[in-house]
């Protein structure tokens, strides 16, 4: 890795990091339920020690809820954004049912995520999916 792309203060090391184990993480989900996850392989996934996985996350729960935040957040965004766009009822509804369609292919690691943990997942990850849903159909 070249020096201009290295992370040049404390603060910016510290978010890559925490950017490194949420995109481990999800890539890791591919092959495996969130239960079935452990914070070792994810850290080591990164290259840092488990104990170094505290001082981004309390828990794993933690990194869970934050992989929903970061899949819902985006797609509330966009639907919101296609919907003020579409001038009828009939075109909101179109143009609301294009984007997720759209932004659910474009992030198919973090909807496969949501979807197998919406029913069967660790409970703070199945709460904080149930409020991301209501938040998206309100």
């Amino acid at each position: 890795m070249s020096n201009a792309a290295e992370p040049a203060t404390r603060h910016e090391r510290k978010e890559w990091t925490r950017r490194a184990l949420l995109d481990a993480a999800l890539g890791l989900l591919a092959d495996t339920g969130f239960g079935n996850l452990s914070l070792r392989e994810v850290a080591k996934h990164v290259g840092i020690v488990p104990t170094a996985f505290y001082r981004r996350f309390a828990s794993m729960d933690e990194l869970g809820v934050v992989l929903v935040e970061e899949s819902m957040r985006t797609l509330r965004a966009t639907i919101h954004e296609a919907r003020r766009d579409s001038r009828s009822s009939a075109g909101v509804i179109e143009a609301s049912v294009r984007t997720l369609h759209e932004h659910v292919r474009a992030h198919e690691d973090h909807f496969r995520f949501v979807i197998r943990e919406r029913h069967g997942g660790a409970g703070p990850v199945r709460q904080a999916i149930a409020f991301e849903l209501k938040l998206l159909t309100q």
